[in-house]
């Protein structure tokens, strides 16, 4: 499913496609996500996109909000990250990780977010998109968690 415009005519025949506008408002991978979504899937896990262009990466982190919105949950996989947005929830990472763990207010203003058993512990702090407060913390083998009460939060975890 995609306006296949990236790959030209270099389609392998035989694959069930469907070829959309090259002109249209949603991205191929948003366009995806809603067919998706219209037939009962809730939990995705994105792969491949984030290389090549930052435009594509950034609409795709946009995304995660999106799928949080529609009451599913998404997880984006880099080589160098994994990416997932949390909404008005909890996340909690398992004993026996290591490595750091970012936290980003994404779409607005993030409220009663709170950090347990991370290096650095927060408890009901504010985030805002404009600030970086929540960038580079550290996994330290115990269970954590990450909470926040009203708003979104982009995580960004890199092992």
């Amino acid at each position: 499913l995609g306006d296949l415009d990236s790959l030209g005519e270099s389609v392998p025949a035989g694959l069930p496609l469907r070829r959309l506008p090259v002109e249209k408002d949603d991205t191929d991978t948003l366009a995806a996500l809603r067919e998706e979504l219209a037939r009962g899937y809730r939990i995705f896990r994105l792969y491949g996109g984030t290389g090549g262009r930052f435009d594509h990466t950034l609409a795709n982190l946009q995304s995660l909000l999106f799928l949080a919105r529609q009451g599913a949950t998404a997880t984006l996989y880099d080589p160098h990250f994994t990416a997932t947005l949390l909404e008005n929830g909890s996340l909690r990472f398992p004993a026996g990780l290591s490595g750091t763990v970012s936290v980003f207010a994404f779409g607005g203003p993030a409220e009663g977010v709170c950090e347990t058993g991370l290096k650095y512990q927060v408890e009901n702090v504010r985030l805002t998109p404009d600030f970086p407060l929540g960038v580079s913390n550290a996994l330290l083998g115990r269970e954590a968690e990450i909470s926040v009460k009203s708003g979104a939060l982009l995580i960004l975890y890199l092992s």
